[in-house]
């Protein structure tokens, strides 16, 4: 199995038709949505910088925002979520 490292991505996307690209890109790489505009998105090193190359190519600089973090498997472990849910990582969820 390749390594792969678990990455948080944020938009803010001004324009609804961009918005919804910039989603359904997120989902068909297999990324999970925690919230309306922040998914988990597991990748391969080197495949976050192929994605900000995409997603740059899609979105106006003047108005658009994406960011991606980096979220390592110890710090993940540390997180908790309300309600309970599923992450990439078994074992390694605290529920509140």
């Amino acid at each position: 199995m390749p390594r792969t490292n678990l990455y948080l991505i944020t938009y803010d996307i001004s324009d609804d038709g961009d918005r919804s690209r910039c989603s359904q890109l997120l989902q068909d790489l297999g990324g999970r949505r925690i919230n309306l505009s922040v998914f988990e998105l597991l990748l391969a090193p080197g495949e976050e910088e192929k994605l900000m190359v995409r997603l740059a190519e899609m979105l106006d600089p003047a108005c658009d925002s994406v960011a991606c973090y980096l979220v390592c498997q110890a710090c993940y472990g540390r997180a908790w979520w309300w309600p309970e849910g599923p992450g990439p990582w078994p074992g390694s969820i605290r529920s509140v």
